[in-house]
Protein backbone atom coordinates (compact mmCIF):
# COMPACT_ATOMS: atom_id res chain seq x y z
CA UNK A 1 0.00 0.00 0.00
CA UNK A 2 1.56 3.27 -1.07
CA UNK A 3 1.09 7.00 -1.60
CA UNK A 4 2.88 8.79 -4.45
CA UNK A 5 3.38 11.93 -2.34
CA UNK A 6 4.74 10.07 0.71
CA UNK A 7 8.54 10.56 1.10
CA UNK A 8 8.89 7.23 2.92
CA UNK A 9 7.21 5.46 0.00
CA UNK A 10 9.77 7.01 -2.32
CA UNK A 11 12.58 5.89 -0.03
CA UNK A 12 11.48 2.25 -0.11
CA UNK A 13 11.34 2.04 -3.93
CA UNK A 14 15.04 1.13 -4.02
CA UNK A 15 14.42 -1.78 -1.65
CA UNK A 16 11.58 -3.02 -3.86
CA UNK A 17 13.84 -2.78 -6.91
CA UNK A 18 16.55 -4.71 -5.08
CA UNK A 19 14.09 -7.42 -4.10
CA UNK A 20 12.85 -7.87 -7.65
CA UNK A 21 16.37 -8.06 -9.06
CA UNK A 22 17.52 -10.55 -6.42
CA UNK A 23 14.44 -12.80 -6.65
CA UNK A 24 12.89 -12.36 -10.11
CA UNK A 25 10.98 -15.64 -9.93
CA UNK A 26 10.06 -15.50 -6.24
CA UNK A 27 8.85 -11.96 -5.61
CA UNK A 28 5.64 -10.55 -7.02
CA UNK A 29 4.73 -6.94 -6.28
CA UNK A 30 1.01 -6.15 -6.12
CA UNK A 31 0.40 -2.40 -6.01
CA UNK A 32 -2.34 -1.00 -3.79
CA UNK A 33 -3.16 2.71 -3.55
CA UNK A 34 -3.44 4.41 -0.17
CA UNK A 35 -3.36 8.19 -0.75
CA UNK A 36 -3.21 9.84 2.66
CA UNK A 37 -5.54 12.77 3.48
CA UNK A 38 -2.69 15.18 4.23
CA UNK A 39 -1.22 14.76 0.73
CA UNK A 40 -3.41 16.81 -1.60
CA UNK A 41 -1.74 15.56 -4.79
CA UNK A 42 -1.59 11.89 -3.84
CA UNK A 43 -5.01 10.92 -5.17
CA UNK A 44 -4.63 12.70 -8.55
CA UNK A 45 -1.23 11.03 -8.87
CA UNK A 46 -2.85 7.66 -8.15
CA UNK A 47 -5.47 8.43 -10.80
CA UNK A 48 -2.67 9.18 -13.27
CA UNK A 49 -0.96 5.87 -12.52
CA UNK A 50 -4.20 3.93 -12.85
CA UNK A 51 -4.96 5.58 -16.19
CA UNK A 52 -1.46 4.74 -17.41
CA UNK A 53 -2.22 1.12 -16.52
CA UNK A 54 -5.60 1.30 -18.26
CA UNK A 55 -3.99 2.52 -21.48
CA UNK A 56 -0.64 0.71 -21.58
CA UNK A 57 -0.90 -2.07 -19.01
CA UNK A 58 1.86 -2.82 -16.53
CA UNK A 59 4.48 -1.14 -18.71
CA UNK A 60 2.53 2.10 -18.59
CA UNK A 61 1.89 1.89 -14.86
CA UNK A 62 5.54 1.35 -13.95
CA UNK A 63 6.67 4.09 -16.33
CA UNK A 64 4.29 6.53 -14.62
CA UNK A 65 5.30 5.18 -11.19
CA UNK A 66 8.95 6.02 -11.94
CA UNK A 67 8.13 9.56 -13.08
CA UNK A 68 5.86 10.25 -10.11
CA UNK A 69 8.48 9.22 -7.57
CA UNK A 70 11.36 10.85 -9.44
CA UNK A 71 9.42 14.13 -9.45
CA UNK A 72 7.59 13.77 -6.15
CA UNK A 73 7.55 17.52 -5.42
CA UNK A 74 5.89 18.19 -8.78
CA UNK A 75 2.55 16.38 -8.78
CA UNK A 76 0.28 19.24 -9.82
CA UNK A 77 -2.07 18.75 -12.76
CA UNK A 78 0.22 20.36 -15.32
CA UNK A 79 3.06 18.06 -14.26
CA UNK A 80 0.82 14.98 -14.41
CA UNK A 81 -0.19 15.95 -17.95
CA UNK A 82 3.48 16.30 -18.90
CA UNK A 83 4.32 12.84 -17.51
CA UNK A 84 1.39 11.32 -19.39
CA UNK A 85 2.58 12.86 -22.65
CA UNK A 86 6.15 11.71 -21.94
CA UNK A 87 5.14 8.04 -21.72
CA UNK A 88 2.86 8.28 -24.75
CA UNK A 89 -0.62 8.23 -23.29
CA UNK A 90 -3.69 9.35 -25.23
CA UNK A 91 -4.00 12.84 -23.71
CA UNK A 92 -7.71 13.20 -24.35
CA UNK A 93 -8.42 9.96 -22.52
CA UNK A 94 -5.97 10.90 -19.78
CA UNK A 95 -7.54 14.32 -19.22
CA UNK A 96 -11.02 12.83 -19.11
CA UNK A 97 -9.92 10.15 -16.64
CA UNK A 98 -8.55 12.72 -14.21
CA UNK A 99 -11.40 15.20 -14.70
CA UNK A 100 -14.05 12.53 -14.15
CA UNK A 101 -12.05 10.60 -11.52
CA UNK A 102 -12.91 7.38 -13.31
CA UNK A 103 -10.42 5.36 -11.24
CA UNK A 104 -11.58 6.71 -7.88
CA UNK A 105 -13.68 3.62 -7.12
CA UNK A 106 -10.64 1.39 -7.53
CA UNK A 107 -8.48 3.68 -5.39
CA UNK A 108 -11.18 3.82 -2.72
CA UNK A 109 -11.44 0.02 -2.78
CA UNK A 110 -7.69 -0.24 -2.12
CA UNK A 111 -8.00 2.23 0.75
CA UNK A 112 -10.90 0.24 2.22
CA UNK A 113 -8.87 -2.97 2.02
CA UNK A 114 -6.11 -1.22 3.97
CA UNK A 115 -8.56 0.10 6.55
CA UNK A 116 -10.17 -3.31 6.95
CA UNK A 117 -6.72 -4.75 7.63
CA UNK A 118 -5.92 -2.05 10.19
CA UNK A 119 -3.41 -0.31 7.91
CA UNK A 120 -3.46 3.48 8.13
CA UNK A 121 0.03 4.59 7.08
CA UNK A 122 2.37 4.22 4.13
CA UNK A 123 4.31 2.44 2.93
CA UNK A 124 2.75 -0.78 4.20
CA UNK A 125 3.47 -4.31 3.06
CA UNK A 126 1.71 -7.61 3.51
CA UNK A 127 4.35 -10.27 2.82
CA UNK A 128 3.53 -13.95 3.13
CA UNK A 129 0.65 -13.04 5.41
CA UNK A 130 2.69 -10.71 7.64
CA UNK A 131 2.23 -6.95 7.97
CA UNK A 132 5.41 -4.86 7.67
CA UNK A 133 5.04 -1.14 8.31
CA UNK A 134 7.25 1.65 7.03
CA UNK A 135 10.30 2.04 4.80
CA UNK A 136 12.19 -0.88 6.31
CA UNK A 137 15.78 -1.64 5.29
CA UNK A 138 16.83 -4.98 3.83
CA UNK A 139 14.62 -7.59 5.50
CA UNK A 140 15.88 -10.84 7.00
CA UNK A 141 19.10 -12.20 5.50
CA UNK A 142 17.78 -11.74 1.95
CA UNK A 143 15.47 -8.72 2.14
CA UNK A 144 12.11 -10.09 3.24
CA UNK A 145 10.35 -11.55 6.34
CA UNK A 146 10.67 -15.29 6.40
CA UNK A 147 7.61 -17.34 7.27
CA UNK A 148 9.23 -20.24 9.09
CA UNK A 149 6.87 -23.11 9.90
CA UNK A 150 7.81 -25.48 12.67
CA UNK A 151 6.22 -28.88 13.16
CA UNK A 152 2.87 -28.52 14.89
CA UNK A 153 1.97 -25.38 12.94
CA UNK A 154 4.08 -22.87 14.88
CA UNK A 155 5.20 -19.92 12.72
CA UNK A 156 8.00 -17.41 13.25
CA UNK A 157 8.56 -14.17 11.32
CA UNK A 158 11.69 -12.04 11.50
CA UNK A 159 13.01 -8.72 10.21
CA UNK A 160 16.55 -7.45 9.74
CA UNK A 161 15.93 -3.97 11.19
CA UNK A 162 19.60 -2.91 11.20
CA UNK A 163 20.46 -4.12 7.72
CA UNK A 164 23.34 -6.20 9.10
CA UNK A 165 22.15 -9.57 7.83
CA UNK A 166 21.00 -10.72 11.28
CA UNK A 167 17.28 -10.80 11.91
CA UNK A 168 15.16 -10.12 14.94
CA UNK A 169 12.17 -12.32 15.68
CA UNK A 170 9.07 -10.13 15.54
CA UNK A 171 6.18 -12.56 15.49
CA UNK A 172 5.45 -15.99 16.89
CA UNK A 173 2.12 -17.70 16.34
CA UNK A 174 0.76 -21.04 17.47
CA UNK A 175 -1.24 -23.59 15.48
CA UNK A 176 -4.43 -21.58 15.92
CA UNK A 177 -2.82 -18.41 14.57
CA UNK A 178 -2.61 -16.69 17.93
CA UNK A 179 0.51 -16.01 19.98
CA UNK A 180 2.00 -18.99 21.76
CA UNK A 181 3.66 -16.94 24.49
CA UNK A 182 3.77 -19.84 26.92
CA UNK A 183 5.94 -21.95 24.68
CA UNK A 184 7.90 -19.07 23.18
CA UNK A 185 8.29 -16.85 26.22
CA UNK A 186 11.19 -14.45 25.69
CA UNK A 187 11.60 -15.15 21.98
CA UNK A 188 10.00 -11.97 20.66
CA UNK A 189 12.76 -9.45 20.09
CA UNK A 190 15.51 -12.07 20.19
CA UNK A 191 18.09 -12.30 17.46
CA UNK A 192 17.14 -14.88 14.86
CA UNK A 193 20.78 -15.98 14.53
CA UNK A 194 20.55 -17.31 18.09
CA UNK A 195 18.19 -19.99 16.83
CA UNK A 196 19.04 -20.52 13.18
CA UNK A 197 22.11 -21.13 11.07
CA UNK A 198 22.43 -19.83 7.54
CA UNK A 199 23.11 -22.47 4.92
CA UNK A 200 23.20 -21.21 1.29
CA UNK A 201 22.82 -24.77 0.01
CA UNK A 202 19.43 -25.21 1.60
CA UNK A 203 16.37 -24.54 -0.58
CA UNK A 204 15.22 -21.03 0.28
CA UNK A 205 18.57 -20.16 1.84
CA UNK A 206 17.67 -21.00 5.43
CA UNK A 207 18.56 -23.99 7.55
CA UNK A 208 16.68 -24.64 10.79
CA UNK A 209 19.26 -25.61 13.38
CA UNK A 210 16.50 -26.89 15.66
CA UNK A 211 15.18 -26.09 19.09
CA UNK A 212 12.66 -27.65 21.41
CA UNK A 213 11.31 -24.29 22.49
Amino acid sequence: FSDFQCPFCKRVTSTIDELQKAFPSQVRVVWRNLPLPMHQNAEPAAEAAMEAFAQLGEKGFWAMYELLYQNQTQLDRASLDAYAAQIGLDMKRFGNALDMQIHKAQIDADAKAANDAGISGTPAFVINGYYVSGAQPVLLLTFFPYDIRFSGGVRVAAVDRNGDGKAEIVSVAGPGGGPDVGTFSGVNGARLDQFFAYNPAFSGGLYIAGTGR
